[in-house]
């Protein structure tokens, strides 16, 4: 399979994941685990909510340490793509 530069994800990239219970996450990569089952090191993920303004992000760790790591485990990711240019300056502003 192909897969063109411009929608490969690397560290350092703005992610969007949908998981397998139905919420979408946003978060900066740091890195793409190789091991068995793989996944993603995500910083600073936030969950997308709708609101009456449209999409707003709220910290998907409330108790969490600010800037803390997480693990993505791809066992629970459906679907990941780069985020949307639109969103960018508010997840920005949410972090």
């Amino acid at each position: 399979m192909l897969i063109a530069k411009s929608t490969k994800i690397e560290a350092g990239d703005l992610v969007t994941f949908k998981l397998v219970n139905g919420d979408e996450v946003v978060g900066t990569v740091e890195g793409i685990l190789e091991e068995v089952g793989g996944g993603y090191i995500v910083s600073n993920p936030m969950t997308v909510v709708p609101s009456q303004k449209g999409v707003g992000l709220f910290p998907s760790l409330m108790t969490g340490k600010e800037k803390a790591q997480v693990v993505l485990r791809a066992q629970h990711v459906m679907m990941v793509a780069l985020t949307t240019d639109e969103l960018k300056p508010h997840y920005t502003q949410m972090t």
